[in-house]
């Protein structure tokens, strides 16, 4: 083990784990990319675009209790390893389809919806595996490096989705896509868990109770629900910008996919900076007592997405956001993680997922709609009302200063 002037200790599996981490985000932004630029190809419409976002959160309302179990129940490397090949042959699968040409949104909408459980199993599997190899006091700058790599790739995989898909077409670009996978594959039969920091596999008992273990701690743990209902409420508004953003870059501001890589690429920039503040911050303030100011950045980047009128201001203000939005998930999963047991790790990080976006697909859905009745513009700004309504709410209730007794009330108690 090593020690950087800047992250403190860095480990072997550590830098294979975000080794294989980084190549396969930059394909995950290629996909990310792609799939509403095919779904627009293809049909033209902002309700398709947007339902095709929604169905990749229906996974995380619907399966996730029941994938945090499994994860508690099983090898996390292992299952890791597992749902790294499933989603390659999907993208593989599709990328054949385009070129014989017999792709359809019939044939993408159960494709997103797989590749949503597949991440959402390999990523709630991959957050409980952290405090295995990264020290229990490490555990904010182990997921500081995480998302940090994830903002990096989002700086170079934008641009590379959008210079690829306008290089060699949607379906090269798509290959590329799969053949990240075999890196991160590579990356993960190379880790060793260190003997006794994981739990071991558990023996079977009734699946419901299982569940029922996870959600009644998330419950019970105050500080996780106090951080976790805000998040809920400010995603209304985050969800609705996100799934608005390619057609309002299409229809709105008629940018190309090089131009729109470009909005993407520089919120990304905004992700790194902030995302590195984490663990400082962090340090000298609670989880809870920064979500008004958080909420703020990210109500402010939607307004300002909402009245841009070229790409380099769209990506300043989608840097708000989505910065906002890194810097805050560092902090919260590294809250769980110390917070939470690590034979049930899985299942609350599961369930505090469900509770966070359960939200969203509805959400993005009502988007779409609203999106093809009125325009892009209008939905941003509601979204971004909603949101600054939210810091404002937040920070009421959290800043509040503490009752005084009155002293005759006081004295009587004596």
């Amino acid at each position: 083990m090593v020690r950087s002037p800047f992250f403190g200790k860095v480990n072997r599996n550590m830098v294979l784990l975000l080794g294989g981490q980084f190549i396969s985000s930059l394909g995950d932004h290629i996909w990310a990319l792609a799939l509403p630029w095919l779904v627009y190809d293809l049909t033209g419409s902002s309700v398709v675009m947007s339902g095709m976002l929604a169905i990749q959160y229906i996974p995380q309302i619907l399966l996730s209790v029941g994938i945090g179990v499994y994860v508690d129940r099983t090898d996390r490397r292992r299952t890791m390893i597992a749902f790294t090949l499933i989603p390659a042959a999907v993208i593989a699968t599709i990328v054949l389809l385009v070129y014989v040409d017999q792709v359809s949104v019939w044939i993408l909408y159960p494709a997103a919806f797989v590749l949503s459980v597949t991440g959402l199993v390999y990523g709630t599997a991959r957050d409980a595996l952290v405090p295995s190899i990264a020290s229990r006091e490490n555990l904010v700058w182990a997921n500081t490096k995480l998302r940090l790599v994830n903002s990096v790739s989002k700086v170079v995989g934008p641009l590379l989705a959008g210079m690829l898909i306008g290089l060699i077409g949607t379906a090269n670009s798509l290959t590329v896509d799969a053949l990240t996978f075999i890196a991160l594959l590579l990356a993960l039969l190379a880790i060793e868990v260190p003997n006794g920091t994981s739990p071991a596999p558990r023996q079977r008992r009734d699946f419901w109770k299982e569940a029922a273990e996870g959600l009644t701690f998330v419950r019970r743990n105050q500080l996780i629900l106090q951080v976790t209902i805000p998040i809920l409420i400010q995603n209304v508004g985050a969800a609705a910008a996100i799934s608005s953003l390619v057609f309002f870059a299409r229809s709105v501001l008629q940018l190309t996919a090089a131009a729109t890589s470009l909005i993407y690429t520089i919120g990304a920039v905004g992700t790194v900076g902030l995302t590195l503040l984490a663990p400082i911050v962090g340090k000298r303030f609670s989880t809870r007592s920064l979500l008004p100011i958080v909420f703020l950045v990210s109500g402010l980047g939607i307004l300002g997405l909402a009245v841009s009128r070229t790409w380099l201001e769209a990506g300043i203000a989608f840097a708000l956001q989505t910065g906002s939005a890194g810097f805050l998930n560092t902090l919260y999963y590294s809250m769980i993680q110390s917070e939470t047991p690590p034979e049930l790790l899985g299942r609350v990080l599961a369930v505090s997922t469900t509770l966070a976006r359960i939200v969203s697909p509805v959400t993005m859905s009502l988007a779409g709609i609203a999106v093809a009745y009125s325009d892009s513009r209008t939905v941003l700004l509601g979204a971004a009302g909603l949101v600054l309504v939210t810091a404002l709410v937040t920070a009421f209730l959290t800043y509040q200063p503490a009752r005084r007794v009155p002293a005759e009330a006081s004295s009587s108690q004596h």
